[in-house]
């Protein structure tokens, strides 16, 4: 492989680092409500509003009229990565490269409206991404992108570029790196009888992504024409369908099985400044790459095992390999994605009429391998501890609180030559309240 092809492979890993945060599968999220935080479980939920985002079906069986949530997520990480090459050694360095921003707004609001046998429900909440990434001392990943620009230049006879790209990339720099998804659903239950209710939704979506790099190095603002800092932005959209069913065999067994479909999206990037960044990473405004949301099947099985006990187990299987996920340097060639799955158990205890106490724990198994990663939000498997409660503060208002730990396995990724050292830790908390007549 050649310096330039390395780089811009490198490059491309750069790019899919805005995709990729907090993810149940590569990109698409589990954490979607407060309840998640509390007992990530969620797949058999049938009397609360979050049954709009985790089992459509599950709005069937909800006995109050009217109900409708508003919650918010708090995020504490760190993630970390080492990058090491032995033709860039010298520049990339030996360094833990460290991203440690909080992320404090992170909503959802969950409505269900019941009219006979019927359920109308709508839901916003953050369908994929959902934060922000703060490197104040650069990357491992970024520093060689620069030192391959240079190079590039010095092989093309620009000494005068090369010096000045070469000191960029030995000298310290940050990167910002924010992604969103939004995500709105709405969606139609129809309760068969006492037993059985189905259901189908639709999903809107809307990604947005921008990056940008800033430096003090005397070099910078010539690099990039005078500006301050480089940068993009990038947006797109899609939309996709629910399908689901809930059958109570018996009166304290609930058996769930949805299904949501492939949401088809393109990124274009809106904007792109500062040269250096187009000379490093090839990318134009109007330039377009792909980023699906994979298919998800998800399922429960949930046991009423005391008046005051009920028990739950929920999987949730992700199709990233059949989603087309490809960055601006390489649009017409897929990054290949595993699929990925995660199995949760959890238990809701009724502590008085009022307090109700919840626990639960999380595997995921993650659709990264040892040359498909990322090295600015590594995709690690994982082992999460929930816990939370709910309090009835009034006779139609509920407040709750989760929080949720992960555990990450380590993991070395190797992209064109760079082998990384990922790991990362993440703490998260959320409040929610909910109205219910």
């Amino acid at each position: 492989m050649t310096k330039r092809t390395k780089f811009v492979a490198a490059g491309a890993a750069l790019m899919l680092g805005a995709t990729t945060l907090f993810a149940g599968s590569i990109d698409a999220k589990s954490n979607l409500s407060t309840g998640y935080l509390r007992n990530p479980s969620r797949n058999t939920e049938d009397s609360r509003p979050e049954a709009a985002l985790y089992n459509l079906a599950g709005t069937g069986f909800l006995k109050q009229k009217f109900s409708a949530e508003v919650g918010n997520q708090f995020v504490f990480k760190e993630y970390s990565h080492k990058a090491s090459d032995a033709a860039t050694q010298s520049v990339i360095g030996t360094s833990t490269y460290k991203d440690e921003k909080p992320v404090i707004l992170y909503p959802n609001v969950d409505m269900v409206y019941r009219f006979g046998d019927f359920a109308v429900s709508a839901s916003f909440h953050i369908a994929a991404g959902g934060g922000s990434l703060d490197y104040k001392k650069g990357t491992g990943l970024t520093k060689a992108l620069f030192l391959g620009a240079a190079q590039r230049q010095a092989a093309a006879g620009n000494s005068a570029a090369a010096v000045a790209l070469q000191a960029i990339a030995g000298d310290s720099h940050e990167l910002e790196v924010t992604s969103v998804t939004y995500g709105e659903t709405i969606g139609l239950a129809y309760n068969w009888n006492d037993t059985l209710s189905v259901a189908a939704g639709i999903r809107f979506l809307e990604a947005t992504q921008s990056m940008t790099l800033s430096s003090d190095n005397a070099y910078w603002t010539g690099a990039i024409n005078g500006q301050s800092d480089a940068g993009y932005d990038a947006f797109g959209w899609g939309v996709g369908g629910i399908f689901g069913v809930h059958y109570k065999p018996i009166s304290k067994l609930d058996l769930t099985l949805q299904y949501k479909t492939i949401t088809k999206m393109r990124m274009e990037f809106t904007d792109v400044q500062g040269s250096a960044l187009s000379a490093m990473l090839g990318i134009a405004e109007g330039d377009k790459f792909d980023n699906d949301l994979p298919s998800e099947l998800n399922t429960g099985i949930g046991y009423q095992l005391l008046d005051s006990l009920y028990l739950s187990t929920s999987f949730n299987y992700y199709f990233n390999s059949h989603a087309d996920v490809s960055s601006a340097f390489s649009p017409d060639k897929n990054i290949d994605w595993d699929d990925s799955w995660e199995i949760a158990c959890g238990a809701d205890w009724q502590l008085s009429p009022k307090v109700l106490l919840s626990t639960g724990t999380l595997y995921s198994r993650q659709g990264s391998q040892d040359d498909v990663n990322n090295a600015l939000s590594p995709v690690l498997d994982s082992l999460s501890f929930a816990v939370g409660v709910e309090y009835q503060a009034m006779k139609q208002l509920t407040i709750t609180y989760g929080a949720m730990y992960t555990l990450y396995k380590e993991a070395d990724y190797t992209a064109s030559g760079i082998t990384f050292e990922l790991d990362k830790t993440v703490f998260q908390m959320a409040l929610s309240a909910t109205y219910a007549y």
